[in-house]
C-alpha cells in the first residue's frame, strides 16, 4: 500500500510539474510577443503636426478628418490580421478587433464615418506618406526611417 501511494504521488508530482512548466513557457512566450510590439508610433509626413493621444484617437476612429492645424488627414491601417493592428487599437482606444468591427459597422450604417483604408505593410505606408502629406498611419518603432515623422509614441508599458 505504501509503495502504491508513493507511486501515485510521483505521478501527481510529475503532472503538476508539467503543468507549471507549460504555463511558465506560455507566460514567457506572451512577454516576448508583447515586447516585440512594445512601442508603436503614429507617423506622418515630416510637415505634419505632433498629435496627442486624444487627437489620434479622434482621427483613427473617424470622428474628425482634420489634423489639429485644420489641414486634411487621411488615416491608414495596417492589415487587421497583423498583431500591430490589435496592439495599436488596444493602446489607442482600448478596443479589440471585434469591438472595432462593431463600431465601424454602426458608423457606416448611420453614415457617420468610414474606417481607415488598409495598406499592405509598413513599406507601402511609408511610400504613401512621402507622396501625400495628409497620410497618417502607425508603425513599430523599428520600422521608422527618415521618410516619416513620429507624431505620437505609445510607451512600452
Amino acid at each position: 500500500m505504501t509503495h502504491h501511494n508513493f507511486f501515485c504521488r510521483s505521478i501527481v508530482r510529475s503532472i503538476v510539474l508539467s503543468i507549471v512548466l507549460s504555463i511558465s513557457l506560455s507566460v514567457i512566450n506572451l512577454l516576448f510577443s508583447l515586447a516585440a510590439h512594445a512601442e508603436i508610433v503614429v507617423v506622418g509626413h515630416p510637415s505634419a503636426p505632433v498629435l496627442t493621444k486624444s487627437e489620434a484617437e479622434q482621427i483613427f476612429l473617424g470622428k474628425t478628418r482634420l489634423f489639429p492645424n485644420k489641414t486634411a488627414v487621411k488615416p491608414f491601417d495596417l492589415p487587421e490580421t497583423e498583431q500591430i493592428y490589435q496592439h495599436f487599437y488596444q493602446k489607442l482606444a482600448n478596443k479589440t478587433p471585434l469591438v472595432l468591427r462593431a463600431y465601424w459597422s454602426r458608423m457606416i450604417f448611420t453614415g457617420s464615418g468610414e474606417p481607415p483604408k488598409t495598406v499592405e505593410d509598413a513599406d507601402e505606408l511609408k511610400q504613401m506618406i512621402t507622396e501625400d502629406p495628409r497620410v497618417l498611419g502607425y508603425l513599430e518603432r523599428e520600422d521608422v526611417d527618415e521618410s516619416v515623422k513620429i507624431l505620437l509614441s505609445f510607451s512600452k508599458e
